[in-house]
């Protein structure tokens, strides 16, 4: 099963039976075939306040992983986050 969202013209998707927390939980998507995916709450951070330094990681402030609106979203360091 997957779950599908649209965001920028692009397909993003997410798999709630996936045993990979990440393909659980967050929504990916892959710019080019076998690159890294490219996850959406990152790229709505970026879109609406630059550019995320080196290493931080994008933090959802209510711990709603599906709740990607820019004021849920905040810049936190390894050690913060």
């Amino acid at each position: 099963r997957t779950i599908t969202v649209q965001y920028g013209g692009k397909k993003w998707t997410r798999y709630p039976d996936s045993d990979r927390r990440t393909h659980r939980v967050y929504y990916q998507r892959h710019e080019k075939w076998k690159d890294a995916p490219v996850f959406l709450h990152r790229r709505i951070y970026e879109d609406n306040f630059g550019p995320i330094p080196k290493g931080w990681h994008i933090h959802h402030k209510d711990g709603n992983t599906e709740n990607n609106s820019p004021e849920n979203l905040e810049a936190l360091s390894p050690s913060e986050h």
